[in-house]
Parts: C-alpha cells; sequence; structure tokens
C-alpha cells in the first residue's frame, strides 16, 4: 500500500557530477575531431587502407572508449 502511493522524483544530480560530465564529454569530442584528422589524413596517403564501415566502427567505438575514460579520470582526479 505504501509502494502505491510513494512519489516518483527527479534523481537529483549535484554540480560536481555535472560539471565533471561535461567535461570528459568536452574532452571525448575534441579527441573524437582529431582522430577525425588523422582519418582524413590517412584517406589521404593511402586511399585503399579503410572501407567506409571499417571508418564508422572506428568512430563509433572511439567515441564510446574516450567518453568512458574521460569520465573515469576526471572522477578520479576529483573536481574539474
Amino acid at each position: 500500500m505504501l509502494l502505491l502511493r510513494a512519489r516518483h522524483g527527479k534523481v537529483l544530480v549535484d554540480e560536481r557530477v555535472k560539471k565533471i560530465t561535461n567535461k570528459a564529454y568536452a574532452y571525448a569530442w575534441n579527441a573524437s575531431f582529431l582522430l577525425v584528422a588523422v582519418l582524413i589524413w590517412v584517406d589521404i596517403f593511402w586511399p585503399e587502407a579503410f572501407t567506409v564501415q571499417g571508418v564508422l566502427s572506428i568512430l563509433l567505438f572511439f567515441m564510446a572508449f574516450t567518453g568512458i575514460a574521460f569520465k573515469w579520470w576526471f572522477d578520479r582526479k576529483g573536481d574539474a
């Protein structure tokens, strides 16, 4: 009976977590831009090195990995 009357409110996120998350994902975004620049140079000098599917796979996994890695790094480091 008590569970039926329980409130379902928002999950509270403090400013520190929000700041760390924003900084981590900004770093991951910048790292992804650098990877795109590297992949463009690879395409210019070695045009048959990668397929479109390969490049998209690299970008997808790199973006996910760097987002998680930077989030973990800034969580361990403390204040952003």
